[in-house]
């Protein structure tokens, strides 16, 4: 019992201090480069997004400027991710852009 206890603290420490370190490197390393990096990645992820939603508002709003739209989402994403949370990256991302994406068809 007292060695699952010490596990299972071992554990959420060493957590804890992939949470710090991930905080401290977003603080220090998201540049004009890496957003660059990070928007090449995910270019895909955007793309898919865009042309889900494209059909329902091809009046409305341009595929282009939702694309701008889920782009900046993406970086803002990048900018207020927080690991401690226990959620992806991607899946933070999904749920910015396709928010980002539905306030701006809202406002058209």
């Amino acid at each position: 019992m007292a060695e699952t206890t010490a596990s299972m603290e071992q554990q959420t420490e060493q957590r804890e201090q992939r949470v710090r370190a991930a905080r401290a490197y977003q603080k220090t390393h998201l540049t004009e480069d890496t957003e660059e990096e990070l928007l090449q990645t995910y270019a895909p992820v955007i793309s898919q997004m865009v042309h889900r939603f494209a059909p329902l508002v091809r009046v409305a709003v341009d595929v282009d400027d939702l694309k701008n739209i889920a782009s900046l989402a993406l970086i803002q994403a990048a900018h207020g991710y927080d690991p401690g949370q226990g959620m992806s990256f991607q899946g933070y991302a999904r749920m910015r852009i396709r928010g980002a994406i539905l306030d701006e068809i809202r406002k058209s």
